[in-house]
């Protein structure tokens, strides 16, 4: 028994916790600006994302008089890398989210792959060639942007960022469960 009294599966259910929390606050910026208009809820995620609106996808409410919530490409944008709030399509008005497309895919495949995680139930590091192929489209389609080869669109965003934030996920839960398991027994 550990110090800590930490059992493994711990740790992979307060990283999915996490996770998911931090996706339902994500999802949420939105919804409090559209009610408050207190611009000031996206200014934490500025320290974790660029926010450029062009970059990112826009919650739009009854676009299809159905009573969805629908999630699009913030498109119309009228200044291009702003960071506009809202953006109007067909009529109707659509709240950015907080991150650009690209960070949440990440962060959404994160919570989905520490669902993965706890039901995978191996506390293996999968081989590191899996790691770099997962992880090198996200370095490709960047760095292609960043120096001017091309734009990215926020599909190829979206996937890129899921792609890494799902392989981050499984290889820092059995990481963490290492480090916390053995620190935990040298404390004994």
């Amino acid at each position: 028994m550990n110090l800590l009294n930490i059992d493994k599966s711990h740790i992979t259910i307060g990283i999915t916790i996490i996770t998911l929390t931090f996706l339902i606050i994500i999802l949420s910026v939105p919804l409090i600006y559209m009610r408050t208009g207190n611009s000031n809820v996206y200014k934490p995620f500025s320290l974790l994302c660029h926010q450029m609106t062009e970059r990112s996808y826009c919650m739009y409410f009854n676009l299809d008089s159905k009573g969805f919530i629908r999630l699009y490409s913030c498109k119309n944008v009228s200044e291009p890398y702003s960071r506009q709030l809202t953006v109007h399509l067909n009529n109707q008005i659509g709240y950015k989210l907080p991150v650009c497309s690209r960070c949440f895919a990440f962060y959404l495949f994160m919570a989905i792959g520490s669902i993965f995680c706890i039901l995978r139930k191996n506390d293996k590091l999968p081989p590191l060639w899996i790691f770099v192929m997962f992880i090198s489209p996200l370095a490709v389609d960047g760095l292609g942007q960043f120096i001017g080869l091309w734009e990215s669109n926020n599909t190829i965003r979206f996937i890129t960022g899921g792609l890494s934030g799902f392989i981050c996920v499984v290889y820092l839960i059995p990481i963490l469960k290492k480090t916390i398991m053995s620190s935990s027994c040298v404390n004994q």
